[in-house]
């Protein structure tokens, strides 16, 4: 049958065979897509009931892309996906032919994309389906999102001759941006021409005005799934792009018209509105630093740009770059920065005065009322407002004393670990930071230090479950208390403020310097070892482990080997352990051996020296000779920085017989095959192999 098949090819008759692959000639079975392509009457139905159709159609069977670059095949791939079949139609047709077609558009062929980018009507029809009222149907929306990333994907610029010439076109996604699979579209569409650095396409897309219809849809008219999907749309925008010089999308998002619609959005304090406009105020935030967040990897380099001051910026007398970076003012910074400062006001009044909310019952007893989503992303906000670093805002901040606001939301919430997170990370900062007003007004108009000394001085709260417990604030008190005791060391003027406090004294002698002792203990009663012989530690861990080396008593500070020594030598041993014929010894490794115990000593593997009793250590001092040391301290060094006459070029697999001065003499009176090391050859710049086989 194989042969006959074969035969097939040159026969005259069937000159259309003669094309057949080297898998048709009888090593592979035909398939069933193959036998439907050669009926003439076959309909789409039925190869897409075939399991193969997907293999065949992304093997580029010739015979399969003729059939399906038929513009009336391409139209009911895209009727299966787009259009909701009729309820009394089989599975099949509601669920398998949908999938294998959308498999089939996306096999990323080139045939079919030709055809489909050549027919407008195709694309018309398959558009068709975003441009209906929401709200979509979930699944089609996911077909068409997958199809559309294919197409774009492989051709990007006929997607958007295509747009240029249906004008509303892109107003229907934006109308339907509530379902995610049309958000996740739109995000791989502009970070495709995001990544082009295509003038003209960035001029298109300026000119949809993209930003400012995202924003609008953060209003409270708009549903929950709205907000969501475009804040997160936005926030991706700035993670990936804010770096990027000139991009319209950017430029938008900094300008001082899209600063007020966000904040109007936030200010409106109307639930999801609310939460959503704030995610995109603090993303944007996170650029506007002193010392602003590193952009994105994948951004080239020439277009990576300092975020904070404004392009339009002057000053007449004195320039900015001459004043410390954290003293720019107000006036020249980003317009999201200004309008924060501005309603600062009434983001603390919110955090004073929550929207009411019903009593919340959980397990340590019942909130009344709960701290409640609104106030802990205004808190998350402040958070960053304080990260800025700028001196002027830390002006606004301490004006408006927000500070006092955090520090007393932080006692009446025990259990929020969220809270005390945002609370911690922006005192901290405001810690250590450059502006020393900011600093000093902790310790003196808070009294940072007598509040946080207050806070642990709260009796234990009592459960439903009738026992009590103590406040799950403490951890984060003690380490803000460790913060200040840290600033207080290098900054006079807090230490002295501090010193003065008999309240803060009394604590920190006490409670504090009690739960850090505890803290200090380790785990198990000793250091255990590193994880690696070969990893590096501290000096008393590599002091301890010298000490374990040579069998002494770990008060005992006559240890033969530094520390230093002692690391490289339990490198030694591991590497002893796991590669032995790198330390194999020969007569010209320059290391003269006292005696055969010596020898001896240095051949038994690390699991013997291990198995020494533990109050000898793995060594007794009287064991080893100083040679040996010597010999293992210079052995153990970075074999590929050594100079030429290194005696580590003479090593050989036992007796080799080789005279080891060159790579390329291996087989000089050695054993062939036996290519078993590299070392580094210094005047060549290259490695090379010693015991290189013949043929090699």
């Amino acid at each position: 049958a194989h042969y006959a098949r074969a035969w097939v090819v040159w026969n005259d008759t069937q000159p259309t065979k003669a094309t057949m692959t080297f898998w048709k000639i009888g090593f592979h079975t035909s398939s069933n897509v193959e036998a439907l392509l050669n009926k003439e009457d076959v309909r789409l139905e039925e190869l897409l009931d075939e399991d193969e159709i997907i293999q065949e159609c992304k093997g580029r069977n010739r015979q399969l892309l003729n059939y399906l670059c038929k513009p009336e095949v391409i139209a009911q791939l895209f009727c299966f996906i787009t259009e909701p079949p009729d309820p009394c139609a089989d599975d099949k047709v509601k669920v398998k032919f949908p999938l294998v077609s959308v498999e089939v558009l996306c096999s990323e062929n080139d045939m079919l994309y030709d055809t489909i980018f050549n027919e407008p009507l195709l694309l018309d029809g398959f558009f068709a389906f975003v441009q209906r009222d929401p709200p979509l149907d979930a699944k089609r929306a996911g077909y068409f999102s997958k199809v559309f990333a294919a197409l774009s994907k492989r051709h990007l610029s006929e997607v958007i001759a295509y747009f240029r010439t249906r004008p509303g076109l892109f107003d229907s996604f934006l109308k339907n941006i509530a379902e995610y699979s049309v958000m996740e579209l739109l995000w791989g569409f502009i970070e495709d021409i995001g990544r082009r650095f295509d003038q003209d396409d960035w001029n298109w897309i300026a000119g949809l005005n993209l930003v400012a219809a995202l924003v609008d849809r953060l209003s409270p008219e708009y549903p929950f799934e709205a907000h969501a999907n475009c804040a997160e749309l936005l926030a991706n925008l700035s993670k990936r792009f804010f770096c990027l010089v000139h991009f319209p999308p950017i430029e938008a998002l900094k300008s001082g018209a899209i600063a007020e619609k966000l904040l109007h959005a936030a200010l409106a304090m109307e639930g999801s509105s609310f939460h959503h406009a704030l995610t995109v105020i603090i993303e944007l935030l996170s650029f506007m630093r002193v010392s602003p967040r590193m952009c994105n990897e994948e951004d080239r380099e020439e277009d990576i740009k300092a975020p904070p001051i404004r392009d339009d910026a002057t000053d007449s007398s004195t320039s900015s770059s001459e004043l410390p970076e954290y003293t720019t003012p107000l006036s020249e910074l980003s317009p999201i920065v200004q309008g924060v400062c501005r309603h600062l006001e009434e983001l603390c009044a919110l955090l004073r005065k929550p929207p009411t909310l019903n009593s919340l019952q959980t397990t340590m007893g019942i909130l009344s009322p709960p701290l409640g989503s609104a106030r802990l992303k205004a808190v998350e906000l402040v958070d960053a407002v304080v990260r800025l670093g700028w001196k002027d805002v830390n002006a606004h901040l301490m004006r408006v004393d927000v500070v006092s606001l955090l520090l007393d939301l932080f006692e009446e919430f025990p259990w929020n670990t969220f809270l005390h997170n945002w609370v911690e990370g922006a005192i901290v900062f405001a810690m250590k930071g450059k502006d020393d007003a900011f600093r000093m007004s902790l310790v003196e108009s808070n009294a940072l230090h007598k509040r946080l000394a207050q806070f642990c001085e709260k009796e234990d709260i009592g459960c439903p479950d009738g026992k009590e417990r103590r406040r799950g604030f403490y951890g984060h008190v003690i380490r803000m208390a460790n913060a200040l005791l840290e600033v207080a060391k290098t900054h006079d003027s807090v230490r002295v403020v501090l010193e003065g406090s008999e309240e803060w004294m009394s604590f920190v002698n006490g409670k504090l310097a009690e739960w850090n002792g505890k803290e200090a203990v380790v785990l198990g009663g000793e250091r255990p070892l590193p994880a690696e012989l070969g990893n590096e530690s501290d000096d008393d861990d590599e002091e301890e482990l010298a000490r374990m080396v040579l069998g002494l008593d770990s008060q005992d500070q006559g240890s033969v080997l530094t520390a230093d020594q002692a690391q490289r030598f339990m490198q030694f041993l591991y590497r002893k352990q796991f590669a032995p014929d790198m330390f194999t010894f020969t007569d010209d490794d320059g290391c003269d051996l006292e005696d055969e115990g010596d020898m001896d000593a240095f051949e038994a593997t690390a699991e013997d020296r291990m198995k020494a009793d533990s109050g000898a250590g793995m060594f007794a001092e009287e064991e080893v000779s100083p040679q040996l040391f010597e010999w293992c301290d210079e052995r153990t060094k970075d074999p590929w920085s050594r100079p030429e006459t290194d005696p580590l070029k003479a090593f050989t697999p036992g007796d080799n017989g080789g005279d080891g001065d060159d790579g390329d003499d291996g087989d000089d009176g050695g054993d062939d095959g036996d290519a078993w090391v590299a070392f580094p050859s210094v005047e060549q710049g290259r490695i090379e192999e010693v015991g290189e086989e013949e043929e090699g």
